[in-house]
């Protein structure tokens, strides 16, 4: 299966190619290529191998065309050599860096090595290549053995840091893919142990043997020379086996990218980890979006990233265009297998032979294959072939608009759909295009900004258009402006429209021409409903086009469709013919009002959107009408105006105007004035959206037996048709906003009707009984705001397959139909806002109802009481919302208990201090809404659900519940998150050397600031606890308590644990403390790291909750870490530093070593907290190539490293620490805005 994942860049997504003037530029990234002075710069220790070894792999270099640099005045160094080196290292393409015995030993090999390590660091394609002379790799890692010997004598001549730079370096190095003279020896080395083990056996019996010993005498001189001539032997063939790994790596270049590429590494993040994830499974991921939308610049970026860390590599581009060329796929199969076999490749003669000679390439070497724009599945049969081909960790990359390619093909394999550019992003990409630097000039902000907001973030459009817009001046500007609203740029159009015509059929491109046109932003089920009667088979239509990233279905069901594509769709109807009454669809409201008024309508016409306050000028617009309202995202839905409006008798039409488009099946005509008679409408209308329409009533003459689909909103509708209408298709009615609908028709002859919308309906004080006609096709009836409305009829509880039931806000009813327990499919009931009364049932069928409760509503006005029964509502129910009921913790009734299949349940704006004991049952519940419940204190004995939105609860003190989302933002007054923090008063704590230390203070007063809930709030110091054995308390101070052993000035510090005889049965903690000072108020971010150099390791802590010191004053952070033996214990090298913005300056820092054993300080045994998890319970670590970082704190419970420190400012190669994300089976700290309120 495939495992589908989404990259929105929530930091900062990808920006795609920039250059100056919209000119052709190569990439930084492969630059170098052409401007390098040496190909190979050779880093060695002379005194070793100058004159052996090394004069001999220089010669093989050189000799093979490579330009090489070899330092040959080592000996006689100065600061002048150092430059010129420094200097070579940077015009070099690669480097080999020769690890012999002394190497370490020469502090010029370790500062070039240095300078070598980060050469590489800043440019991807630099090839390093470690060779390990007779040395063993982990002594270089570790630094042992000779290694050791070195540096203890660097210890006491260099600096710390400079010492700890050499250390890097040679650890990085030494983890690199390289080559170990020991371990080509192709049995040479075994056959020298077997005549070394024979000199020790009969020297051995030396005096036991004179004889033999005179015999081995005699073999010494033959022995000596059997060696050398095998160990030159040996060093021939290892050299040239570095030649030929140089000839592969050096030669090949970079793949050419744009000069500028910002953000791209939040984009290729998730592909590096993947491509490095230590799997030996062969590894195939898709790279899908739409055209334009920038696969191919994240693949190339990848290539070249990666391309050296694999045994074979190759980049197929541009494979659909490739396919249909003549003999193009053989040509395909011999660029793959001149890649992969790096250049000794053999002829081929057909398709099927290529097949056997690219799966025999592919067993026997790890490859990294990436295959471009690749469109059908044919087009890899003969180039993939299956994931059996490949040699373990091999890794397949594929660019494809075809989420569906391998659907068929491959068992297992990743998705990675690419996301487009926010708004910042898609400004700054578009103005390294128009003006050659990263914002739009002064005068030209507006312009840039609307031309960005037509983009859409597609990097494509961005990038075409602002290289157009060049140089221009403001007139040209708003001229072209005006030009792409009318006509697309060709340009762009051309290279989107490669994906409709790989449509299939001329099914799905009409399909797509008709959402183009149509049906952006409209529910997908009522869409379906819709043109499945437009002889579509719109479910799998859908699907197809969605495969092809042609449209999507967003969270809410809508069918949504980059603007880009949507004006492709819309300009292939513009292209059928010159005359718009010629073609099959008018969706430009100027060409329909035109062909309307001028009767030049045909019969082609088959859809028809003509809105009148589109078509209007804005200051037209406002004269027109009277108040605008804003309109919702939905089917039904357009930006609307009230009721009452005026047009110019210019501006009417006439109905038989449509008289001539006898194929019209979809007709959109938003406030439209009709005159004359409707007799010769078109009768096969599938879709009538008709908003303000000015109509009273529904003539009799006008045709209603075709629709299925009638959304007459915002109308002047008082009743519903004239006459007796037999609408037997219609399937969707929405009368909403109609203010002055007073009942609703007649549904006897609707017996079709699934959905009925009366929102808003004001004036509504009946909905006809005949509604019980519908009880075998209403799914959905919305009474939302019918505040006239004073009852239902009893026959709603007729309604057998009633689905979903809105009546929020319907605060004058006053009789609830009892038959709602009837309602045995009802899932969805919503009844906000209203007044509820208490009663008892009156009728024989109910006596055994339980009691009612009592609500109102949070209004001033007084309202009437509703009479329903709580016991009456169907165990059906999925999603139940009370909001806003003016809801006490006594007025919940049991009975909510006994619906066991809810999943939804929404008492948000209700004044309950506690989640109420009868829905903690509901073992189906997956989401509860208490969002801005001001009496709320706390939630405890919640089982795990799926999220809880406590959004804005003042009150909330304490949150018990493993729920892995939790929106607790703005809850002020939050102490307590079970697996999180808890802060305690210091009166409380039992921590003794924290409650010694800072009872004197238990008077002062300091302003706090929450990560989780971003509030801040003044009070006494306080304790805070944490997950994994930490602990933490802020006060103002400006210096390190005098009880720390250790303290010193500055933002690190680095020590070796001592020894001591309680380390071995109990563990180490410790105790940190941070004085800092913060330049600016805002809300800064810190991370204090502790690093043990030992074991590689290193521990991640931000608070959740951090003291803010004014701006006179200094701040004291300490804290305590629980650790075991297996984090810290004797003789480990410990480095603490505090990682910070630069508004948060460090003065001080100090650590005191606490060992856990009886015989300790009586003050650490003391501690104690709550039942938080430790360093070990954590399902995973994140996990690197040397080593494991594990992280904790400020409530964000998923993150990579890179996210953590790209937060504060610094920077990480995702090619040098892969690491996998790091969860923690803690609740998830979700952040809203304000506005974001809804569960």
């Amino acid at each position: 299966m495939a495992k589908e994942f989404d990259v929105v860049s929530s930091k900062r997504p990808l920006l795609f190619m920039a250059a100056a003037g919209g000119q052709e530029a190569i990439s930084s990234t492969s630059q170098y290529t052409s401007t390098s002075a040496y190909d190979v710069f050779l880093s060695f220790r002379g005194e070793d191998i100058r004159k052996t070894f090394l004069d001999h792999l220089y010669t093989a270099l050189v000799g093979a065309g490579f330009h090489t640099f070899r330092d040959a005045d080592e000996i006689e160094r100065a600061e002048n050599i150092k430059l010129e080196l420094e200097q070579a290292i940077q015009q070099s393409r690669s480097s080999i860096v020769v690890f012999s015995e002394n190497y370490a030993s020469s502090k010029w090999c370790l500062d070039e090595l240095v300078m070598i390590v980060e050469r590489r660091r800043r440019t991807s394609q630099f090839v390093l290549l470690p060779v390990f002379y007779h040395v063993d790799p982990s002594h270089v890692r570790n630094q042992t053995g000779s290694l050791a010997a070195a540096f203890a004598g660097h210890e006491e001549w260099f600096a710390k840091e400079r010492i700890q730079g050499w250390r890097e370096a040679l650890r990085e190095v030494a983890e690199l893919a390289g080559m170990v003279l020991l371990n080509q020896a192709d049995g040479f080395n075994e056959e020298l142990i077997g005549v070394s083990k024979a000199f020790d056996a009969s020297m051995s019996n030396l005096l036991s043997s004179s004889l033999v010993y005179l015999a081995w005498l005699i073999k010494i001189p033959s022995l000596l020379s059997f060696i050398i001539i095998m160990n030159c032997r040996h060093e021939a063939k290892f050299i040239k086996k570095i030649v030929k790994v140089i000839k592969n790596r050096v030669n090949r270049r970079a793949l050419d990218l744009p000069s500028t590429l910002v953000g791209i590494d939040s984009r290729v993040k998730d592909i590096n980890l993947w491509l490095h994830n230590g799997s030996r499974d062969v590894g195939i991921m898709l790279l899908c979006g739409m055209g334009g939308i920038g696969k191919t610049t994240i693949a190339r970026y990848v290539f070249n990233l990666n391309f050296s860390r694999f045994d074979s590599s190759s980049f197929l581009a541009n494979i659909r265009e490739s396919f249909e060329k003549p003999d193009g796929l053989i040509r395909l199969q011999r660029q793959l297998l001149a890649d992969i076999s790096k250049g000794n490749m053999t002829e081929i003669f057909s398709v099927d032979d290529g097949i056997n000679k690219i799966k025999f390439a592919m067993s026997r070497q790890r490859v990294l294959l990436v295959f471009d724009d690749v469109d059908q599945e044919e087009q890899l049969q003969a180039i993939l072939g299956m994931q059996d081909w490949f040699y373990p960790s091999s890794k397949v990359i594929i660019t494809t608009r075809n989420v569906r390619l391998l659907t068929a093909r491959a068992s297992k394999y990743e998705i990675l759909n690419v996301d487009k550019l926010d708004s910042n992003e898609s400004l700054e990409l578009f103005s390294m295009h128009a003006f050659g630097h990263n914002r739009p000039n002064e005068p030209f902000v507006q312009l840039s900004e609307n031309v960005v907001r037509q983009c859409e973030g597609l990097p494509l459009a961005l990038e075409i258009l602002g290289s157009s817009l060049y140089g221009r001046s403001i007139d040209l500007w708003q001229s072209a402006i005006e030009k792409l609203q009318a006509i697309p740029n060709n340009q762009i159009l051309r290279k989107l429209r490669i994906s409709y015509d790989s449509l299939e059929d001329r099914h799905d491109r009409d399909l797509f021409l008709e959402v183009a046109c149509f049906f952006v932003g409209e529910d997908k089920d009522h869409v379906v409903t819709i043109l499945d009667q437009c002889e579509f088979h719109t479910r799998i239509g859908v699907q197809n086009l969605t495969d092809r990233c042609l449209l999507r279905v967003d969270r809410y069901n809508k069918i949504m469709m980059h603007e880009m594509l949507r004006a492709l769709g819309r300009e292939i109807t513009c292209e059928q013919s010159r005359n718009p009454g010629s073609r099959s669809r008018l969706w430009r409201h100027k060409d329909s009002f035109s062909v309307l008024k001028n009767n030049s309508a045909t019969v082609e016409i088959e859809g028809l959107a003509l809105d009148m306050h589109m078509l209007l000028k804005r200051d037209e617009r406002v004269s027109c009408i009277n108040s605008a309202r804003p309109g919702r995202i939905g089917f039904f839905s357009w930006p609307v105006a009230n009721s009452t409006f005026n047009i110019s008798d210019e501006m009417d039409l006439k109905a038989d105007a449509f008289s001539t488009m006898s194929r019209l099946r979809l007709l959109h005509i938003n406030y439209l004035h009709l005159t004359g008679g409707f007799k010769g409408f078109p009768k096969e209308i599938k879709w009538l959206r008709w908003h303000g329409c000015p109509l009273e009533y529904i003539p009799s003459d006008f045709p209603l037996e075709s629709p299925v689909a009638i959304d007459m909103s915002y109308s002047n509708l008082k009743t519903g048709w004239c006459g007796t209408k037999r609408l037997g298709c219609l399937k969707i009615l929405d009368l909403g906003n109609c203010h002055g609908l007073t009942s609703t028709p007649d549904f006897s002859r609707l017996r079709a009707l699934e959905r009925l919308i009366l929102k808003k309906c004001t004036s509504l004080i009946e909905v006809h009984a005949s509604i019980e006609n519908l009880e075998n096709s209403l799914l959905y009836l919305n009474l939302e705001d019918c505040i006239s409305l004073s009852k239902l009829p009893g026959e709603i509880g007729k309604l057998k397959v009633l689905n979903t039931l809105i009546i929020s806000g319907c605060s004058n009813l006053e009789e609830f139909p009892m038959e709602i327990e009837r309602l045995q499919a009802l899932q969805v009931f919503h009844a906000d806002r209203i007044v509820m009364g208490t009663i008892h049932p009156t009728t024989s069928v109910y006596s055994s109802w339980h009691a009612f409760v009592r609500m109102r509503t949070w209004v001033s006005k007084p309202r009437k009481t509703l009479e329903v029964s709580w016991a009456s509502l169907p165990c059906s129910l999925v999603d139940l919302s009370l909001a806003g009921c003016n809801l006490f913790d006594d007025a919940i009734p049991s009975e909510l208990g006994n619906l066991l299949s809810l999943q939804n349940l929404n008492l948000g704006r209700n004044p309950i201090s506690c989640v109420p004991t009868c829905i903690k049952g509901l073992t189906r519940l997956q989401r509860l809404n208490l969002e801005n419940c001001p009496r709320l204190q706390s939630v405890t004995g919640i089982r795990v659900l799926e999220e809880i939105n406590l959004y804005n609860c003042k009150s909330l003190q304490k949150y018990e519940s493993e729920t892995p989302s939790c929106n607790i933002v703005e809850c002020n007054n939050l102490v307590e998150m079970t697996l999180c923090f808890k802060l305690i008063p210091i009166d409380d704590t039992r921590v003794a050397f924290v409650k010694n230390q800072l009872e004197p203070m238990n008077n002062i007063e300091m302003k706090t600031y929450h990560i989780a809930t971003k509030t801040t709030r003044r009070g006494p110091i306080q304790v805070l606890f944490e997950g994994c054995g930490l602990l933490s308390t802020f006060y103002p101070g400006n210096q390190v308590p005098a009880w720390f052993r250790t303290r010193i000035r500055g933002s690190s510090l680095s020590f070796t644990v001592p020894s001591s005889p309680h380390t071995s049965t109990g563990g180490i903690s410790m105790c940190l403390c941070f004085v800092y000072s913060m330049k600016e108020q805002d809300h800064e971010q810190f991370y204090a790291i502790v690093s043990n150099e030992t074991k590689d390791l290193k521990l991640i802590y931000g608070p959740s909750c951090y003291g803010c010191p004014k701006a006179d004053e200094d701040m004291s952070w300490v804290s305590y870490w629980m650790l075991g033996n297996d984090k810290l214990e004797a003789d480990d090298e410990i480095t603490i530093s505090l990682l910070s913005t630069k508004a948060v300056e460090v003065r001080e820092i100090g650590f005191h070593l606490v060992h856990l054993d009886l015989g300790a300080e009586a003050d650490t045994v003391e501690v104690k907290q709550p039942a938080y998890p430790s360093w070990d319970s954590y399902p995973e670590e994140c996990e690197g190539r040397s080593g494991s970082t594990r992280l904790f704190g400020q409530g964000t419970l998923r993150f990579s490293v890179k996210d953590l420190l790209k937060d504060v400012g610094v920077t990480w190669d995702p090619c040098q620490a892969e690491f996998r994300l790091f969860t923690l089976p803690a609740s998830h700290v979700h952040s809203r805005s304000a506005g974001d309120q809804n569960l």
